[in-house]
Formats: structure tokens, C-alpha cells, sequence
């Protein structure tokens, strides 16, 4: 109809076949026209979202290095550290967890306890955080603590309770005991919890029938858990590219690090 009102308009008469062709390109044109702006803004989207993706990546690349050394130093083997990192990695693949996320939860623990220790700990919290990557860091926080007194005491208690987890109520029932009256004895000092009940705690409430059974691999079927699962295959991509490239960058550093005295040198002249 754009082409028809123009000619009537300019006063010609109409040819109404030719005028509908007319009319007809004009629209398909403008179909394709919209089409091709669309696909465009799609590939320019997809572009923006892989280059952050692998920005992204190659920072998480970067981290996990750097984990990967304090596990070095804490360890006091690289290969122990290397093949830590693997289960790190191993472990996220199939749960809700990064990679990262994992092995800063497995940082906290290394800092008061072994490395079989801590792998065995950062297992169970993962089940009782249930793929909530904040909750397991705050959880882990709590176990060192315990650890490092070697007695649960009221301020760990509270920090397991607010992350959903109350070991008194596996340990009153070994003893036969009701929570208020476990409590009570803890306060009074006639009884001490250890560090071996909080983990016997922790295994009771992951075994099969209790509370946590896979919580880790549940969490994992999630939504969350698949979008942790592509952010590890970025992450996974990124160690790659590093791993490529690391040996190039860091000489190409040490390079502009030798510069650095001799342009200082010049202005200083």
C-alpha cells in the first residue's frame, strides 16, 4: 500500500498488479531488513556473553593457581597439591559447587587440619550445605574452629544452626540424652564434645537415611546446579588457555620488570 499512496498522490494512475509487487518486495525487504538487525544484535549478545565467559574463566584460572600454591606450602608437596586440586575439580564436576568455591572452603579447613582430614570434611559439609556454595564456606569456617579448640563450644553451635545443621541432636541421641539437657551439662562443664563427635555428628546426619543423604549430588540435578556445571566447563577452559599461555606471560613480564630500572634511570639522569 506505501507505493500505491505515493503514486496516487503524485497524481499517475495506478498499475494495481505492478503497484502490489511493489508493495510486496518493499515488505519482504523490510522482513529481511529486521531479520538481519535481529540476528545481528543475537551474535552480537552471544559474542559479549563468550568473551566474558572466557574473561571470566581465565580469571577463575588465576585463583585456582593460587589456591593451588597455598595448598603447596600447606601440604608441604606439590604433588599432593596438584592431585588435591584434582578432587577439588573432580568433586565440582558432579555437584552444585565451583570449582573455586570448593577449594576456598578446602583453604579454611587446611588451616587446622590434614589434607585426607580436610577432603574427608569439605565431603561431608557439601552434603549438609546442600549445594549452597556461601553455606558450606561458613560451615567449613565453623569445623576449623572446632578443630582448632578441639571442643565444640556455643559461638560454633550457633554457626551451625544458622546454616541449618545441629549436631547436639545426633550426639544427645547416642547418649540417650534430650538436647536441653546436653546443653546444659556443656554449660555446666560436666561435659566436653570434641572434635570427633562433631564429625561422627556429621557422618551420621550424610549417611544414607539421614537428613544430608547426597545432598551434594541432589543439589547438582538443580538449576543451580547445572549453571555451576557450565561455569566449571568455562573454568575448565580457562586452566587451559592459561596453562598454554603462562610460560609467554611470564617471561614477557620479566622482560618489561628489566625495563623498568632503565627507563627509571633516564629520567632520573
Amino acid at each position: 500500500m506505501v507505493v500505491q499512496e505515493l503514486i496516487a498522490k503524485l497524481g499517475f494512475q495506478i498499475d494495481q498488479g505492478s503497484a502490489n509487487k511493489a508493495d510486496q518486495s518493499i515488505e519482504a525487504f523490510g522482513k529481511k531488513a529486521l531479520k538481519m538487525v535481529g540476528a545481528f544484535w543475537l551474535a552480537q549478545k552471544a559474542m559479549s556473553a563468550l568473551s566474558a565467559g572466557i574473561s571470566e574463566a581465565i580469571t577463575g584460572a588465576m585463583d585456582v593457581e593460587d589456591l593451588e600454591t597455598q595448598y603447596r606450602v600447606m601440604l608441604g608437596n606439590a604433588n599432593a597439591a596438584k592431585y588435591m586440586m584434582q578432587e577439588i575439580r573432580d568433586y565440582a564436576n558432579v555437584t552444585a559447587y565451583t570449582t573455586t568455591g570448593v577449594a576456598k572452603s578446602m583453604s579454611i579447613l587446611l588451616a587446622a587440619m590434614s589434607g585426607e582430614e580436610a577432603m574427608h570434611g569439605m565431603r561431608l559439609l557439601g552434603d549438609i550445605a546442600m549445594g549452597n556454595q556461601e553455606k558450606m564456606q561458613g560451615l567449613a569456617l565453623a569445623m576449623m574452629q572446632v578443630k582448632q579448640k578441639g571442643r565444640i563450644q556455643g559461638d560454633e553451635l550457633i554457626q551451625f544452626a544458622e546454616r541449618g545443621f545441629d549436631p547436639l541432636q545426633y550426639i544427645a541421641a547416642r547418649r540417650k540424652m534430650s538436647i536441653k539437657d546436653l546443653r546444659d551439662a556443656m554449660q555446666k562443664k560436666k561435659l566436653t564434645l570434641t572434635y570427633q563427635d562433631l564429625v561422627w555428628a556429621m557422618e551420621q546426619a550424610t549417611a544414607k537415611g539421614g537428613k544430608f543423604y547426597k545432598g551434594a549430588e541432589e543439589g547438582g540435578k538443580t538449576l543451580r546446579g547445572r549453571l555451576s556445571t557450565l561455569k566449571d566447563s568455562f573454568l575448565n577452559l580457562g586452566i587451559a588457555l592459561v596453562e598454554k599461555v603462562e610460560p609467554f606471560l611470564k617471561n614477557l613480564i620479566d622482560r618489561f620488570m628489566e625495563l623498568f630500572p632503565l627507563v627509571e634511570g633516564s629520567f632520573l639522569a
